[in-house]
C-alpha cells in the first residue's frame, strides 16, 4: 500500500492506492463556507461590485464601495455570498513570486473592501491580518491603476509570505498594493532611476508594457526610495488615496488568495 498527502497550507488530503483503486480519504479542496468566512471575521453577504472591466455588470441600487465580497467562484446567484454550502471545488490556478523572488502558485477566491471585516473581535482580527500581508500588483500602465484583474497585469504579482503566512493567515487574506513606474524625466534622481531600470532589466527582464520586471520585494523597496516606482492602494477606510491621478478609478482593498 501506498500513500500519498497532497497539501496546501489550509487543507491536507490524502489519496491511499490499494491493489490499483483510488480511495479519496478526504474531498477535493473546496471553497469556504459561509459560516467558516464568518468564524474567520468576514461577512460574506455583501452585495456584488460593479467590474470595470465588464460593462454589463453594473452595480445594484444598494451597492456600497466600501462593502463588498465579490465572488469568483464561477457562480452567479444574484447575490454576492462566497459560498453557501462549501461544495465549490478550487481549480483554478495561476502563478506569481514569493517576496525572495521563487516561484508560487495560487488561486483567487473573491475580493473585498474593508467594510466587509465583521464587527467584532474575528473582524478586528482578520483585518490586522490583512493589513500584514501584502500583496502587489502591476498594473499596465494604459488601463486603470487600481484594478487587479488578469488583463490588467503587465506581470506576476509578488507576495510577502514572510512572518508566518501559512500558519497565521487561515483564509489567505491580502491587502493589496498597486506598483506604477514614474516616468524617469520626472523622478528625483533620473540618472539613479534610469540605473535602477537597467539593472532590473539585465536580471529579470521586461514585462508586457516593456518596462522591467520586479521578482522580489526588496527591489521594491529600492526603487520606491529612490522615487523610481509609486506603491499605492486604497486608505484603511477604503478610500482611494490623495495620489490618485486624473482617469484613475479604484479596485478592491484585499483579496482571498491561497498560496500554495
Amino acid at each position: 500500500m501506498r500513500k500519498l498527502i497532497l497539501m496546501t497550507p489550509f487543507l491536507v488530503s490524502a489519496v491511499v492506492l490499494v491493489g490499483g483503486t483510488t480511495v479519496m480519504a478526504d474531498p477535493p479542496a473546496l471553497q469556504f463556507t459561509d459560516q467558516e468566512y464568518l468564524d474567520n471575521g468576514i461577512d460574506p453577504s455583501l452585495p456584488d461590485p460593479p467590474n470595470p472591466l465588464n460593462p454589463r455588470n453594473a452595480p445594484p441600487a444598494n451597492f456600497d464601495p466600501t462593502k463588498f465580497v465579490d465572488p469568483l467562484d464561477g457562480v452567479s446567484s444574484g447575490r454576492a455570498t462566497l459560498q453557501a454550502n462549501g461544495d465549490i471545488e478550487v481549480n483554478e490556478i495561476t502563478g506569481g513570486y514569493r517576496h525572495q523572488g521563487d516561484i508560487i502558485y495560487y488561486t483567487v477566491l473573491a475580493k473585498f473592501n474593508a467594510g466587509s471585516f465583521t464587527d467584532n473581535a474575528a473582524g478586528e482580527n482578520a483585518r490586522d491580518i490583512a493589513n500584514f500581508f501584502v500583496a502587489y500588483i502591476f498594473p499596465k500602465a494604459a488601463g486603470p491603476q487600481f484594478v487587479p484583474m488578469f488583463p490588467n497585469r503587465r506581470q506576476d504579482n509578488i507576495f510577502a509570505t514572510r512572518n508566518g503566512y501559512f500558519s497565521n493567515n487561515p483564509l489567505g487574506l491580502w491587502r493589496l498594493v498597486f506598483v506604477k513606474w514614474v516616468d524617469v524625466e520626472d523622478t528625483p534622481d533620473p540618472g539613479e532611476c534610469q540605473g535602477q531600470r537597467d539593472e532590473l532589466e539585465e536580471e529579470n527582464g521586461l514585462d508586457l508594457d516593456g518596462t522591467p520586471i520586479f521578482r522580489e520585494e526588496n527591489e521594491l523597496e529600492d526603487a520606491e526610495e529612490e522615487g523610481c516606482i509609486l506603491i499605492r492602494s486604497r486608505d484603511e477606510d477604503g478610500s482611494l488615496p490623495d495620489t490618485l491621478l486624473p482617469g484613475e478609478f479604484g479596485g478592491p482593498q484585499f483579496a482571498f488568495r491561497w498560496v500554495v
